[in-house]
């Protein structure tokens, strides 16, 4: 199995949008990818910021096994790294 883990923040005001956002269009996008065995998104609010972990799951995948890792998201390797695109509010958030 592969874990891939990816970090990032936002100010606290932007928390709860920046989170349905991701849960919107992040979360069903890793689930409907070929190989994808999980994702978890967690976040944590302090006094002035949120930081947010996502890790996903991903089967491991054999040197023979070089037919079958492609996605159907534009032919791209699953095991690549694909990042959401940006809503024009998503200033302010570091990845």
């Amino acid at each position: 199995m592969i874990a891939r883990i990816w970090h990032g923040a936002t100010p606290r005001s932007k928390s709860d949008e920046y989170y349905e956002y991701v849960m919107r269009t992040g979360i069903p996008a890793y689930r409907a990818t070929e190989g994808n065995q999980g994702v978890y998104l967690l976040r944590k609010v302090t006094a002035d910021r949120a930081e947010f972990l996502l890790i996903s799951l991903w089967e491991d995948r054999s040197p023979s096994d070089e037919d079958s890792r492609t996605s159907g998201q534009g032919g791209k390797e699953r095991l690549r790294i694909q990042y959401l695109a940006r809503s024009p509010d998503s200033r302010g958030i570091r990845g």
